[in-house]
């Protein structure tokens, strides 16, 4: 049984790539067009929270105040490290 488990799993991470992509409105990851976030009517579009990665969406979600929406930018500038604006996509 421990075998069909790591042939599933393998299988579920090669279909990652190809069925995970960002969100065409604010970056987040989805396997739709548009997150569950940027669909739900609920949400405050007039408030933007711009967040250096996924991780910090998810953890203001976790704490469950804001109703706004996001904007991801998957990275940060960081001169001193190498990270300039020619290395952001």
């Amino acid at each position: 049984q421990e075998a069909a488990y790591a042939e599933a799993l393998s299988h579920a991470l090669g279909q990652l790539h190809a069925r995970v992509r960002r969100c065409v409105d604010c970056g987040n990851f989805t396997a739709e067009e548009r997150c569950r976030i940027c669909v739900d009517p609920r949400r405050d579009p007039s408030v933007l929270c711009v967040v250096a990665r996924v991780p910090d969406l998810v953890a203001i979600e976790r704490a469950g105040s804001f109703r706004g929406r996001y904007h991801v930018l998957h990275a940060l500038l960081a001169p001193l490290d190498g990270m300039g604006a020619d290395r952001i996509d």
